[in-house]
């Protein structure tokens, strides 16, 4: 799985890298009911490979468990680009999808900026769809896979980037995950930060009907259901 997660990044190159601060992944799962994620990414300046004044990020391409380069990249709506604590009014941040490789991005990286944000919704269908396109919530039950919700800057190794995530879940939901958490505050889930890799490899399923089965003292099963 974690080979197939590298696989998944194309281009990424194998060259060591010192870990900088975390990028910072916001997801607002309240709306997963009606199919609607929001994420937002800061991405700090120091994990981009900038080259005249442009970045390349990559969506999620090949999937774990998958055997085709069918990242969902057709649930991707309304991405924009700009920098941390920009003003209300402030424009966007340039930026183009490549040409040939649909799943990378290039985007107009300002020199005294120490970081980018990109923000963007991503949707399901109400029914069908295949695999990690397939739909992701009902009234009662969802999951959240994280290789949906995120841009990764290319030519940087999967491990070599932490994520620091935030989870905001419907209100009264319970969930469960192999991301260690780090605290709680009503409704919204701070995690512990992780690898790249780790987040992709943990996704959270969640529910209004919730129960957790213990195996052992360390080990158990989560489960939600409809009803």
């Amino acid at each position: 799985m974690l080979a197939a997660l590298a696989l998944g990044l194309a281009s990424l190159t194998s060259t060591p890298d010192a870990k900088s601060a975390p990028i910072r992944l916001d997801v607002d799962a309240s709306e997963i009911s009606r199919r609607i994620v929001h994420t937002k990414l800061t991405i700090p300046v120091a994990d981009l490979v900038v080259k005249d004044g442009k970045a390349t990020l990559l969506y999620p391409k090949w999937i774990p468990g998958e055997h085709a380069p069918d990242g969902p990249i057709a649930g991707v709506v309304n991405l924009k680009f700009t920098v941390p604590n920009a003003p209300r009014d402030a424009k966007p941040l340039p930026w183009k999808r490549d040409l040939v490789e649909m799943f990378a991005f290039h985007v107009d990286v300002p020199a005294k900026a120490d970081a980018i944000v990109a923000q963007f919704d991503f949707v399901t269908p109400t029914d069908g769809g295949s695999f990690s396109g397939s739909t992701m919530g009902t009234e009662n039950v969802g999951v959240i896979s994280f290789n949906q919700l995120l841009l990764v800057p290319d030519g940087k190794k999967p491990d070599a980037l932490d994520v620091a995530t935030t989870l905001r879940v419907p209100r009264g939901w319970q969930f469960g995950t192999a991301l260690p958490l780090g605290q709680k505050s009503f409704d919204v889930l701070a995690f512990q930060p992780a690898s790249l890799t780790t987040v992709i490899d943990s996704p959270v399923n969640m529910g209004r009907y919730f129960k957790r089965f213990a195996l052992d003292r360390d080990h158990g099963v989560s489960v939600a259901a409809d009803s």
